[in-house]
């Protein structure tokens, strides 16, 4: 698919925030997604707060 040259680019950000709030909806996501940034924040002094929407039971068959 080619890019569209009118959309926007992304901006890379290094800033490191004071709090962040960290939105997934299956338990592993968080890490899987943004594990890395995550805990490269709250090693820096971020406060990192985590809302999970599901408890992930429907993605599995183990019962």
């Amino acid at each position: 698919m080619p890019r569209d040259a009118n959309a926007p680019k992304l901006e890379i950000v290094t800033d490191i925030p004071d709090k962040a709030m960290v939105i997934f909806a299956h338990p592993d996501d968080a890490e899987i997604g943004s594990g890395g940034v995550v805990a490269k924040w709250a090693a820096a002094g971020c406060e990192v707060t985590y809302v999970l929407c599901t408890n992930g039971a429907a993605g599995t068959a183990d019962r």
